[in-house]
Protein backbone atom coordinates (compact mmCIF):
# COMPACT_ATOMS: atom_id res chain seq x y z
CA UNK A 1 0.00 0.00 0.00
CA UNK A 2 1.03 3.61 -0.29
CA UNK A 3 3.07 4.60 2.76
CA UNK A 4 1.55 6.60 5.61
CA UNK A 5 2.16 7.01 9.31
CA UNK A 6 -0.48 4.95 11.09
CA UNK A 7 -2.58 6.87 13.62
CA UNK A 8 -1.10 6.93 17.12
CA UNK A 9 -4.04 4.96 18.55
CA UNK A 10 -3.18 1.90 16.42
CA UNK A 11 -1.26 -0.64 18.51
CA UNK A 12 2.34 -1.14 17.49
CA UNK A 13 4.32 -4.39 17.51
CA UNK A 14 7.91 -5.11 16.58
CA UNK A 15 9.95 -8.11 15.51
CA UNK A 16 13.68 -8.81 15.37
CA UNK A 17 15.74 -11.42 13.58
CA UNK A 18 19.32 -11.03 14.76
CA UNK A 19 22.25 -11.10 12.39
CA UNK A 20 25.78 -9.84 11.94
CA UNK A 21 27.09 -11.35 8.69
CA UNK A 22 23.49 -12.00 7.75
CA UNK A 23 21.15 -9.02 8.05
CA UNK A 24 19.75 -7.88 11.36
CA UNK A 25 16.06 -7.17 10.72
CA UNK A 26 13.67 -5.05 12.75
CA UNK A 27 10.09 -4.73 11.54
CA UNK A 28 7.69 -2.18 12.96
CA UNK A 29 4.01 -2.88 12.49
CA UNK A 30 0.70 -1.26 13.38
CA UNK A 31 -2.71 -2.91 13.72
CA UNK A 32 -5.70 -1.11 12.24
CA UNK A 33 -8.38 -1.65 14.92
CA UNK A 34 -11.23 -1.14 12.44
CA UNK A 35 -10.49 -4.17 10.29
CA UNK A 36 -7.57 -6.00 12.00
CA UNK A 37 -5.21 -5.34 9.10
CA UNK A 38 -1.58 -5.56 10.17
CA UNK A 39 0.54 -2.86 8.48
CA UNK A 40 4.27 -3.48 8.15
CA UNK A 41 5.27 0.14 7.74
CA UNK A 42 8.93 0.44 8.72
CA UNK A 43 11.90 -1.87 8.41
CA UNK A 44 15.55 -1.88 9.34
CA UNK A 45 17.58 -4.43 7.36
CA UNK A 46 21.32 -4.11 7.89
CA UNK A 47 24.36 -6.35 8.20
CA UNK A 48 27.68 -5.87 10.01
CA UNK A 49 26.47 -3.32 12.55
CA UNK A 50 26.89 -3.57 16.29
CA UNK A 51 23.92 -4.21 18.54
CA UNK A 52 24.31 -0.65 19.81
CA UNK A 53 23.96 0.73 16.27
CA UNK A 54 20.87 -1.40 15.65
CA UNK A 55 19.37 -0.24 18.94
CA UNK A 56 19.93 3.41 18.02
CA UNK A 57 18.28 2.89 14.64
CA UNK A 58 15.30 1.06 16.16
CA UNK A 59 14.75 3.90 18.61
CA UNK A 60 14.80 6.40 15.72
CA UNK A 61 12.15 4.35 13.92
CA UNK A 62 9.72 4.00 16.81
CA UNK A 63 6.98 6.64 16.64
CA UNK A 64 4.65 5.01 19.20
CA UNK A 65 5.94 2.61 21.84
CA UNK A 66 5.21 -0.97 20.75
CA UNK A 67 3.06 -3.22 22.94
CA UNK A 68 5.95 -5.67 22.67
CA UNK A 69 8.83 -6.67 20.41
CA UNK A 70 9.33 -10.35 19.65
CA UNK A 71 12.84 -11.58 18.85
CA UNK A 72 14.46 -14.79 17.70
CA UNK A 73 14.52 -17.18 20.67
CA UNK A 74 17.77 -18.69 19.41
CA UNK A 75 19.76 -15.57 20.32
CA UNK A 76 19.09 -15.26 24.05
CA UNK A 77 22.34 -13.36 24.57
CA UNK A 78 21.39 -10.58 22.17
CA UNK A 79 17.89 -10.36 23.68
CA UNK A 80 19.37 -10.06 27.19
CA UNK A 81 21.89 -7.44 26.03
CA UNK A 82 19.11 -5.34 24.50
CA UNK A 83 17.17 -5.55 27.76
CA UNK A 84 20.04 -5.01 30.21
CA UNK A 85 22.27 -2.55 28.41
CA UNK A 86 19.75 -0.65 26.31
CA UNK A 87 16.47 -0.99 28.23
CA UNK A 88 14.88 -2.55 25.15
CA UNK A 89 13.02 -5.66 26.35
CA UNK A 90 11.87 -8.34 23.95
CA UNK A 91 9.81 -11.51 24.19
CA UNK A 92 11.25 -14.72 22.72
CA UNK A 93 9.79 -16.18 19.55
CA UNK A 94 8.04 -19.50 19.77
CA UNK A 95 10.27 -22.53 19.44
CA UNK A 96 9.27 -26.01 18.50
CA UNK A 97 9.19 -28.75 15.93
CA UNK A 98 6.43 -27.17 13.86
CA UNK A 99 7.08 -23.50 14.60
CA UNK A 100 8.45 -22.67 11.14
CA UNK A 101 5.59 -24.32 9.27
CA UNK A 102 3.02 -22.90 11.72
CA UNK A 103 4.49 -19.43 11.30
CA UNK A 104 4.52 -19.62 7.51
CA UNK A 105 0.91 -20.82 7.55
CA UNK A 106 -0.09 -17.98 9.89
CA UNK A 107 1.49 -15.37 7.60
CA UNK A 108 -0.18 -16.98 4.55
CA UNK A 109 -3.55 -16.81 6.30
CA UNK A 110 -3.15 -13.06 6.81
CA UNK A 111 -2.12 -12.58 3.18
CA UNK A 112 -5.15 -14.52 1.91
CA UNK A 113 -8.07 -12.37 0.85
CA UNK A 114 -11.06 -12.30 3.18
CA UNK A 115 -14.72 -12.32 2.08
CA UNK A 116 -14.44 -8.61 1.24
CA UNK A 117 -11.40 -9.27 -0.96
CA UNK A 118 -8.90 -7.71 1.49
CA UNK A 119 -5.74 -9.21 2.98
CA UNK A 120 -5.09 -8.75 6.70
CA UNK A 121 -1.37 -8.13 6.16
CA UNK A 122 -0.05 -5.27 4.04
CA UNK A 123 3.37 -3.78 3.40
CA UNK A 124 3.93 -0.07 2.95
CA UNK A 125 5.70 0.75 -0.31
CA UNK A 126 8.64 2.80 0.97
CA UNK A 127 12.43 2.54 0.59
CA UNK A 128 13.02 0.80 3.95
CA UNK A 129 10.62 -1.98 2.89
CA UNK A 130 12.42 -2.86 -0.36
CA UNK A 131 14.68 -5.56 1.17
CA UNK A 132 11.64 -7.04 2.94
CA UNK A 133 9.59 -7.17 -0.25
CA UNK A 134 12.57 -8.63 -2.15
CA UNK A 135 12.89 -11.42 0.43
CA UNK A 136 9.20 -12.22 0.17
CA UNK A 137 9.42 -12.39 -3.62
CA UNK A 138 12.40 -14.77 -3.45
CA UNK A 139 11.09 -16.98 -0.59
CA UNK A 140 11.20 -20.63 -1.70
CA UNK A 141 10.57 -24.08 -0.25
CA UNK A 142 13.43 -26.58 0.04
CA UNK A 143 12.03 -29.28 -2.23
CA UNK A 144 15.31 -31.22 -2.46
CA UNK A 145 15.50 -31.84 1.30
CA UNK A 146 12.00 -33.30 1.56
CA UNK A 147 12.55 -35.59 -1.46
CA UNK A 148 15.77 -37.10 -0.12
CA UNK A 149 14.71 -37.44 3.51
CA UNK A 150 11.12 -38.45 4.18
CA UNK A 151 11.53 -37.54 7.89
CA UNK A 152 12.42 -33.97 6.95
CA UNK A 153 9.34 -31.75 7.07
CA UNK A 154 8.69 -29.14 4.42
CA UNK A 155 10.95 -26.20 5.15
CA UNK A 156 11.77 -22.94 3.44
CA UNK A 157 15.26 -22.53 2.01
CA UNK A 158 17.49 -20.87 4.60
CA UNK A 159 18.58 -18.12 2.24
CA UNK A 160 17.63 -14.44 2.32
CA UNK A 161 14.77 -15.11 4.73
CA UNK A 162 15.51 -12.85 7.70
CA UNK A 163 12.60 -10.47 7.16
CA UNK A 164 10.31 -13.45 6.62
CA UNK A 165 11.55 -14.98 9.88
CA UNK A 166 10.94 -11.75 11.81
CA UNK A 167 7.42 -11.46 10.41
CA UNK A 168 6.75 -15.12 11.22
CA UNK A 169 7.77 -14.52 14.85
CA UNK A 170 5.51 -11.48 15.05
CA UNK A 171 2.41 -13.08 13.55
CA UNK A 172 2.71 -16.16 15.78
CA UNK A 173 3.18 -13.95 18.84
CA UNK A 174 0.06 -11.98 17.88
CA UNK A 175 -1.91 -15.20 17.53
CA UNK A 176 -0.96 -16.27 21.03
CA UNK A 177 -1.39 -12.85 22.65
CA UNK A 178 -4.61 -11.51 24.08
CA UNK A 179 -5.05 -9.35 20.98
CA UNK A 180 -5.93 -11.71 18.15
CA UNK A 181 -5.24 -11.03 14.48
CA UNK A 182 -7.81 -11.41 11.73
Amino acid sequence: VDPFVPPSDWKRYGAIDFGTRHPFVFLLTAMDPRDSVLHVYKAHHKREWTLKQHHERMNEMIDVQPEWVVADCEDRGARLTLAREYDFPTIPSRKGKNSIRDGVNAVCELLALDVEGKPHLVFHDCPSMRPVIHEFQSYRWDTAGSRTNRDQPDRPLKKDDHSCDALRYLVKALQTSTFAVG
